[in-house]
């Protein structure tokens, strides 16, 4: 990681993550692998085709008669993982794909089909894994964090005005430093829809 970062790299997705919204570690955002739900099953797997394939062929070249069905079961997935997140905490949805025709191309067909369903709901962007580590570049701190406290699936029950406003308790007063200068105080999360990237002009 120390060495990712001192060449240059900004985020990972080598690990395995729950549907919460990115934090960095060791400098570097972690923007990893989702899990979501397995439809028909008992479990979640990772958002990205070989981890349904491995759940439901274990082989690239899987009983074709299943395709069709393996193929709409990772869409589907895929789907209530983004429902649970657009309805819930607004944590972005991590997707992985091989770009690979394995088990007749279902995984390409399922992806597809998700990005035709959600990229073009209201409040949502579809964008690269360098685009949304600008975007957390430029976020207030402290309202990522805040962000950060929503489970998976979690809305913030008094609404996202209300949430998002809300400061954090002060210090006691013993510990309490003298304010900063209004200059140095930190600038506003741009406004809008948690999730959605700032508009700059």
């Amino acid at each position: 990681m120390r060495a990712a970062r001192e060449l240059g790299f900004r985020y990972d997705t080598s690990g395995v993550n729950n549907q919460v919204w990115p934090k960095k570690e060791k400098g570097l955002w972690d923007l990893s692998m989702q899990l979501v739900p397995v439809p028909g099953r008992a479990f979640e797997t990772l958002t990205m085709d070989y981890n349904f394939l491995v759940n439901q062929s274990g082989t690239t070249r899987g009983n074709p008669a299943k395709h069709a069905y393996w193929g709409d079961q990772m869409r589907d997935g895929l789907l209530k993982g983004f429902s649970r997140a657009y309805e819930g905490n607004r944590a972005p949805l991590i997707i992985g794909n091989h770009f690979e025709s394995w088990n007749g191309g279902t995984y390409m067909r399922a992806v597809q089909e998700t990005i035709e369903r959600v990229c073009t709901k209201p409040e949502v962007r579809c964008v690269s894994f360098r685009q949304l580590a600008d975007w957390l570049d430029v976020q207030d701190p402290q309202a990522l964090a805040r962000l950060r406290t929503l489970k998976v699936g979690e809305d913030p029950k008094a609404g996202w005005t209300s949430f998002l406003s809300e400061q954090p308790a002060p210090p006691p007063v013993s510990e309490q430093q003298p304010s900063a200068p209004l200059a140095e105080q930190p600038a506003p999360a741009p406004k809008g829809v948690p999730g959605a990237p700032a508009v700059t002009r």
